[in-house]
Parts: structure tokens; C-alpha cells; sequence
């Protein structure tokens, strides 16, 4: 059974952890429904691309682009990236591979992608992943909301030492050996800043 249904239930979540009421919808126009609309999209993408989350990892046979140049990297060819890939991991014929915006690269003829998959519906996020999201959102608000500066620091806290850890062994599962780690953020924040399509 799912820890969360919707967002606004994700960022009751959070109010509880900050000792406030909830509120009714995310939409309400009031504080401190306003700021909790403004950061839950980042913070949803942020935890999710993370970790290999094993409920958000799909595959992919990818869309021709461009094919092969003759540049230093003679016959590699471009490939779209899919819509709601946030993180690509392998691909499953073990070709490198590297990424350019929406589009990644590889010489494989026909690749299949295994990917980590954006989803925004709670209700399909393990009870971990709606935690993560939560306290990350918790962290986030914190001092907006509630001006605690040692409660943010206990949260903060918590967070690091045991949330995160706990995420990322859970997330661990099942993982191949084959990793592909580009500076995840930077890479998410560039493409879907300049064009991306989540």
C-alpha cells in the first residue's frame, strides 16, 4: 500500500514533520501551501534521480537521431533520449555510451536503454521513495514554514544519516555492474532547462 496518493498528500507529509497543519491543496494559494507547490517538482526530481529506484527503472529501444559521423568518434550515432528518462544506466548490449543535451551517443546499431524514469504520481512510489521525498521536502521548507533553525538542523540531520543511506540500499537491489555516473544534477538541470521535455 502506497505511503502517499497524490502531492498534496506528500507535502502533508512534510507539514507533519515541521509540526504544522496540513493543508487541503497544493493549489490553495496561501502559505504554506505556495512555497510547497514551488519546491515539490525539484525535490520530486532531485530524490528521484538519486538512485536507481527499482519501481521507476524502465527500457527503452531508442530513436534514431543522426546517424554515424566522421568525426573523432567515427560511426557513433545520435539517439533521442526518452521523455521522462532522468537517469540512464546502461545499455543492455554493454556499449558506452555518453550524453549531449536530449540525445545520447553510442556506435551500438540498435541500443536498448535501461533508464530511471521520472514519475510524478505518489501512488506508484515505494514507501521509501515517498519518504525520501518528504523529508527532502521537510528540509527544503523548513525554515520558511517554521524559522527553526534546530529543527531544520535535526531534519538535516536525520535526512543524511539515515533516510538517504536507507534509499540508497534499497535502491541498490537488484543493480547491474555496468554504471554509467555523469554529474547527474547538472546534466537534469541542463536539459530540462534548455529545452527538456518532462
Amino acid at each position: 500500500m502506497p505511503l502517499a496518493s497524490t502531492q498534496t498528500d506528500i507535502a502533508n507529509l512534510a507539514l507533519a514533520r515541521l509540526g504544522h497543519p496540513p493543508i487541503n491543496d497544493l493549489d490553495a494559494g496561501t502559505e504554506p501551501a505556495r512555497t510547497l507547490k514551488e519546491l515539490l517538482a525539484p525535490t520530486v526530481l532531485e530524490v528521484q534521480a538519486d538512485y536507481e529506484w527499482p519501481e521507476l527503472t524502465a527500457r527503452a529501444s531508442l530513436t534514431l537521431h543522426e546517424a554515424g559521423t566522421t568525426d573523432h568518434e567515427e560511426n557513433w550515432s545520435q539517439y533521442l533520449i526518452p521523455r521522462y528518462c532522468i537517469r540512464p544506466i546502461e545499455l543492455e548490449d554493454g556499449y558506452p555510451f555518453y550524453l549531449e543535451g536530449a540525445y545520447l551517443r553510442t556506435s551500438a546499431s540498435s541500443p536498448v536503454l535501461r533508464y530511471v524514469r521520472y514519475d510524478e504520481s505518489p501512488g506508484s512510489w515505494s514507501v521509501q521513495l515517498a519518504r525520501s521525498v518528504y523529508m527532502a521536502l521537510a528540509v527544503k521548507v523548513c525554515m520558511s514554514i517554521t524559522q527553526n533553525a534546530t529543527l531544520l538542523a535535526a531534519l538535516q540531520a536525520q535526512y543524511e544519516r539515515i533516510d538517504r543511506p536507507e534509499a540508497k540500499v534499497r535502491a541498490a537491489r537488484g543493480r547491474s555492474s555496468t554504471q554509467y555516473r555523469p554529474r547527474w544534477h547538472n546534466w537534469i538541470s541542463t536539459r530540462f532547462r534548455t529545452g527538456g521535455r518532462i
